[in-house]
């Protein structure tokens, strides 16, 4: 509307590159450049006994991360739905435990008059 000589006419612009981490991209990359430079080009895959060895280590570390977090997702499910069903149903818990109360005196009295 008005001009003022406080505010700047455009927009900031930031040289900002988003940069992610990607464990697999950095180890296939670092791998890639390796056989690069021992090949000159030839891409031929050498099996070794660590070769071997460091991949089934990593395949068995990967399967136990995926069980470990699905049980925990099934943990924090069966909590919430317990702790949503214990919401819905608040006035029949409270209900039974006043009604079991009322048992438990009764069997103390009727124990205490024998």
């Amino acid at each position: 509307m008005f001009k003022t000589p406080f505010k700047p006419i455009g927009h900031y612009v930031f040289n900002y590159k988003p940069r992610y981490y990607d464990e697999r991209k950095e180890r296939i990359q670092a791998l890639e450049e390796r056989y690069k430079r021992e090949n000159d080009g030839e891409h031929t895959v050498t099996l070794s006994k660590n070769n071997l060895k460091n991949e089934w280590s990593r395949s068995k570390a990967s399967a136990f991360d995926d069980k470990s977090s699905t049980y925990r997702l099934l943990l924090i499910v069966l909590i919430l739905s317990l702790f949503t069903w214990g919401l819905f149903n608040f006035d029949k818990i409270i209900n039974a435990k006043e009604g079991f109360t009322k048992v438990v005196e009764a069997i103390w009295i009727s124990i205490g008059k024998k």
